[in-house]
């Protein structure tokens, strides 16, 4: 039989060949680079689809490529949401160079490229989600298989109390031994694909024990700060054995 991380690889093999190589999922080590926009790409696979997306993958990625398009890092999400009401099964992440502009028109291009770009994007998945950050530092991460890893996503309704529960959340994290690996602001979505949270974290746990003791430990403000929040566990995607 094959192991979960190998199935893993198969099963999301497309999506690999349209970020150019499976190298960069294989390290734990990455980069966001400085003056670059990263994409969070929120996925939910059509099952039946995955033999034809070869080809929207070929039509695709090439272009993408030639205009900077690089991979960053992929994860598998298998387990409910921690909270929030979107359950997609994979996060990609991946960098253009500029800033938002330049990534507004890198699709400009690419629609252009590929007329029906949108279509065949919901020919293979069902939840296509893009939240964009621009990167004003390098960011470099190193993740951990044997972590705990988790997104929060938050949409923010009163700017004074969302500023009190982002410092509590940062505290507790801290107290309870987790480490923030991302956390980026004033995030953004492009026409068509619209899934904007202001604030993105990804933390790390060093077991869910630890992870469980934080979240039971909710001050309780959150729905005061907050019109919404996502959070949902990632789970590492291996390389091949």
């Amino acid at each position: 039989m094959r192991s979960i991380a190998t199935k893993t690889i198969s099963t999301l093999l497309p999506l690999l060949m349209l970020l150019g190589t499976t190298k960069a999922y294989a390290e734990t080590k990455v980069v966001l680079k400085k003056d670059h926009v990263i994409d969070l790409l929120f996925l939910n696979t059509i099952e039946s689809t995955r033999q034809d997306q070869k080809q929207y993958f070929r039509d695709v990625g090439p272009k993408a490529r030639t205009m900077g398009y690089e991979p960053v890092i992929a994860f598998r999400i298998n387990r409910k949401p921690i909270s929030g009401n979107y359950f997609p099964d994979t996060l990609a992440i991946a960098s253009w160079p500029g800033d938002m502009t330049d990534r507004a028109g890198y699709l400009d291009t690419l629609e252009q490229a590929v007329p029906d770009l949108h279509s065949r994007r919901f020919d293979h998945w069902s939840t296509f989600n893009m939240t964009h950050y621009y990167v004003p530092r390098n960011i470099t991460m190193q993740f951990d298989p044997e972590k705990i890893y988790v997104l929060s996503a938050y949409w923010p309704k009163d700017k004074k109390k969302f500023a009190t529960f982002r410092e509590q959340q940062l505290d507790r994290i801290n107290k309870f031994g987790g480490k923030v690996k991302l956390d980026l602001e004033q995030g953004h979505s492009l026409f068509g694909y619209l899934y904007q949270p202001q604030v993105t974290m990804i933390t790390e746990w060093k077991n869910q024990t630890a992870f469980d003791a934080f979240h039971q430990s909710n001050p309780g403000n959150d729905r005061q700060a907050l019109k919404q929040q996502n959070q949902l566990y990632l789970e590492l995607i291996q390389p091949r054995s």
